[in-house]
């Protein structure tokens, strides 16, 4: 069981709950600022980067973390439905204080 970030996160960004459902694998190693993307689309390296780790995602056991930054969080599920289909992520819950997965289907019935 993996869980994959699109980034280490800062100091104060408590992932702690998330380690409940597997081992962190960062996809890469920091943000993607505006002065890194050229004719309006991202660095190469960050995107192949991602599609490596898409390539290794077990759909039944692995899950994207919703924490970090943006673009590439969106990059990456992309890149998740056109390789594996339905994926799970984790996203923080305040009311719960940690993680919870949740399934992202394109299946809109």
């Amino acid at each position: 069981m993996t869980v994959y970030a699109v980034h280490p996160l800062g100091d104060k960004t408590d992932i702690s709950s998330a380690l409940t459902y597997g081992e962190v694998e960062y996809i890469n190693m920091g943000y993607i600022f505006a002065d890194y993307v050229r004719e309006e689309r991202p660095p190469r390296g960050f995107t192949s980067a991602m599609q490596l780790a898409a390539d290794k995602f077990d759909q039944g056991s692995d899950y994207l973390l919703i924490a970090g930054d943006h673009l590439q969080l969106i990059l990456m599920a992309a890149i998740l439905n056109e390789t594996v289909g339905d994926f799970a992520v984790l996203r923080f819950d305040r009311e719960a204080k940690g993680y919870l997965p949740v399934i992202i289907s394109s299946d809109t019935k």
